[in-house]
């Protein structure tokens, strides 16, 4: 009887500004082995080279970022270096033109700050499994458009 060699954890990459939002994103998604950090940075300049030295599977970019690069300018540069590359934004905003810009910056999720901590989760499996994540609100806002 064969039997399936066991399922790798995908990698993932968050970048924030905040230490405490790094911090707590890590842990959040290491219980349970769902997800291999394997870097993190604090602005775009740092997360362009854990990105090229880690190949992650998933990136997670804050939009606001300091040292001149946001969130969604960084998902462009990532784009071009690593197109196969799976990033969900997180933000403070909640209006839809902050969405609209970084899904047509390559990113394949945005998602408010303020969402429940599970829903990372569930964003995350649904970004990997190649869909796009947004809240029904959102998505209901985007959808008028």
């Amino acid at each position: 009887m064969k039997t399936k060699p066991p399922r790798t954890a995908p990698r993932v990459v968050i970048v924030d500004d905040h230490a405490i939002l790094r911090i707590g994103l890590t842990a959040l998604l290491r219980q349970g082995n769902n997800f291999i950090v394997c870097g993190v940075a604090e602005n775009a300049a740092a997360a362009l080279q854990v990105i090229a030295k880690t190949g992650p599977a998933l990136a997670i970019f804050d939009i606001s970022l300091k040292g001149g690069v946001d969130g969604i300018e960084l998902t462009k540069l990532v784009m071009k270096a690593h197109p196969t590359l799976r990033v969900l934004v997180l933000s403070l905003h909640d209006e839809p033109s902050y969405a609209r810009r970084a899904l047509a910056a390559g990113a394949c999720g945005y998602m408010n700050k303020g969402d429940a901590p599970n829903h990372i989760i569930k964003a995350l499996h649904l970004i990997l499994d190649g869909g796009t994540y947004l809240t029904a609100d959102m998505r209901r806002h985007l959808d008028r458009k």
